[in-house]
């Protein structure tokens, strides 16, 4: 044997004794530490560097030295590869929740079923509904004022009716819903400042009296008719009405539309839903004022319509039917605001018998229109003008016909 032969074979013993050494104390360490169990890693460890120390690894074929420090135990490895069986872990967890969900609803339907009692339907949990607004239209509005059901207009000439210079009319027994007269009434127009009639019913139907209302600069710049607003004065609804109504304020009209719900787009959208509701086929508002605009018109006949639904409001007829209001200047915090003193401009207020209003008006492109109401002996008429050199001759030839003729 040569000396490189003997050598090798030395090391190889001394090898195995370190290794045997290794073995015993990896025994000793796996068996007890102070008196308790150690967990096997321990002496799993052991054992994984003890294979790896086999005399045949020792040296390779090309003669390397012996590593300084064994490799990485597989218990290691393995431990690193626990991201491997995070797909399966999610199924199931997937799959737990979708069980623990249907119980929960079974149970959920039992306990229903239980507190309905035997033979009723399991009650379906909902969420609550939103509010309904406080103030909105009646959904029975066309029973209440009937305005689909106007009689039939008289055909041909009218035996004892009037002439006039309008260019529409019509005359109405709100009572019976007779049509009396009628001259181009369902032909659309222009109507000037009787629109005011909608603004104040629909501002009455959603705001209360007491309303505190800002004017802003497009309202307080509105002409020609004017209340006589100025910016920043804060007046109450109630206030504005008198002014819209008895001084046909344009500036009253911009106002109110702006104020209510603080959007004007809704105002005038509400104003065509009234009309709408109403059945009425030759209406449409693009303003609260009247002023001339081509999509704006109305009939003789809608009109009618809208003034006798109007008039069923004891706060609209009571406005409508003032002379003059005075409105006494005001300091009081949040209610600044000027002295007024709207007047009537209906000036078949007074003079005729028995009148109670309702509205005039005029533009260029409207003419003179007035939509006047009057009571006689309980009988109540309604007569539109539209299109008028004189218009309140021809209303109150209208209603005097109106009064001579027998009801029904």
């Amino acid at each position: 044997m040569s000396a490189d032969d003997r050598q090798r074979a030395t090391d190889q013993r001394h090898l195995r004794a370190w290794s045997g050494a290794r073995r015993r104390r990896s025994r000793q360490h796996a068996g007890s530490s102070n008196g308790h169990p150690v967990a096997s890693d321990a002496a799993e460890e052991w054992e994984s560097q003890e294979r790896w120390l086999v005399p045949e690894a020792a040296v390779d074929t090309v003669g390397d030295p012996i590593p300084s420090r064994p490799p990485r135990s597989t218990r290691r490895r393995r431990r690193t590869e626990w991201w491997l069986l995070l797909p399966l872990t999610l199924a199931l967890f997937v799959i737990f929740q979708v069980a623990l969900a249907q119980r929960s609803s079974q149970d959920t339907g039992a306990s229903l079923e239980a507190s309905l009692g035997p033979g009723q339907p399991t009650a379906i949990p909902t969420v609550p509904p939103l509010p309904t607004p406080s103030i909105s239209y009646s959904a029975n509005r066309l029973a209440r004022v009937a305005g689909g059901s106007l009689g039939a207009a008289p055909i041909g000439v009218i035996p004892g009716a009037p002439a006039l210079d309008a260019q529409a009319a019509i005359l109405v027994d709100i009572g019976t819903r007779d049509v009396l007269y009628a001259k181009n009434h369902h032909t659309a127009r222009a109507m000037a400042s009787t629109i005011k009639i909608v603004t104040a019913i629909v501002a009455l139907e959603h705001a209360p009296l007491n309303t505190i209302i800002e004017v802003g600069s497009e309202a307080a710049g509105m002409e020609p008719n004017r209340m006589g607003l100025q910016v920043g004065e804060r007046l109450t609804l109630e206030e504005l009405l008198y002014g819209l109504m008895l001084d046909s304020g344009n500036d009253a009209a911009e106002a109110i539309a702006r104020g209510v719900f603080g959007d004007r787009a809704r105002f005038i959208r509400l104003m065509n839903d009234l009309a709408s509701e109403l059945g009425l086929q030759n209406t449409h508002f693009v303003n609260p004022s009247g002023l001339d605009d081509v999509a704006q018109y109305a009939s003789a006949y809608d009109l009618a319509v809208l003034a006798t639904y109007a008039l069923q409001n004891p706060i609209f007829r009571e406005v409508v039917g003032t002379r003059r209001k005075v409105i006494t200047a005001s300091s009081e915090p949040g209610r600044e605001h000027g002295w007024f003193g709207p007047t009537n401009l209906n000036r078949l207020l007074g003079t005729y018998a028995g009148a109670f209003g309702v509205k005039p008006g005029w533009t260029g492109d409207a003419g003179y229109t007035l939509v006047a109401g009057a009571e006689r002996g309980g009988r109540s008429l309604l007569a539109v003008v539209l299109g008028s050199r004189g218009h309140f001759t021809d209303a109150g030839r209208l209603l005097d016909y109106g009064f001579v003729t027998p009801a029904g």
